[in-house]
């Protein structure tokens, strides 16, 4: 599927799954909690019941 790379992370190689790039799902996953973080300082509630507002908050997304 992928190659093992120095790191210990997977290198996907583009025929096996071009929409699948390591560097793509990272981007995705800290652009996410970047939000997260944002919105839990915006409304100090938010640091409370977390998880639940998150969850809301990406379900109307």
């Amino acid at each position: 599927m992928g190659e093992p790379v120095a790191d210990g992370r997977r290198r996907w190689s583009a025929r096996a799954a071009p929409e699948l790039s390591v560097d793509k799902i990272t981007t995705v996953q800290a652009r996410a909690k970047r939000r997260a973080a944002r919105a839990a300082r915006r409304n100090a509630d938010a640091r409370r019941c977390g998880a639940v507002f998150i969850r809301r908050r990406t379900a109307t997304l």
